[in-house]
């Protein structure tokens, strides 16, 4: 991410955090329009939720100060659980632009479009992140 996003995405954390349901309501709305899947995404798991999971841990990786420890965190907390709910890889640019469009929706009119697109880049990233195979742990 450049400069200038992570200093857009930490300025508007607080005003998205805020909006973090009425968010998450939005952002699954475009995504069931993004993802047309013969298995719905996060079957049996609650779907405001997930919307909250994501936010957090976007916000997770913008306040830690290093970047690779960030996505790794941020992308644990995500879920250790998203391949069980149907969920890949390419499924996080799908996610980045339901997002963004999410944002423009609830927030547009507060969010500036840099911190916009530094959150649906910040959700890319945690997408690859959770998906990049990590080292193994010492026994």
């Amino acid at each position: 991410m450049e400069p200038q996003q992570i200093k857009a995405l930490k300025q508007s954390l607080a005003t998205v955090l805020s909006a973090q349901e009425a968010l998450a309501v939005r952002f699954h709305q475009h995504m069931r329009r993004f993802e047309q899947c013969p298995r719905p995404l996060f079957t049996g798991a609650p779907l405001a939720r997930q919307g909250v999971l994501l936010t957090n841990a976007i916000a997770i990786c913008a306040s830690l100060p290093s970047k690779n420890l960030s996505q790794a965190v941020a992308a644990g907390a995500l879920s250790q659980y998203h391949a069980s709910y149907g969920i890949a890889s390419h499924h996080f640019h799908s996610a980045a632009d339901a997002l963004a469009l999410a944002l423009k929706d609830e927030l547009g009119h507060i969010v500036s479009d840099v911190a916009i697109d530094a959150w649906a880049e910040a959700c890319r990233m945690l997408g690859q992140a959770l998906w990049t195979p990590c080292a193994p742990m010492a026994a």
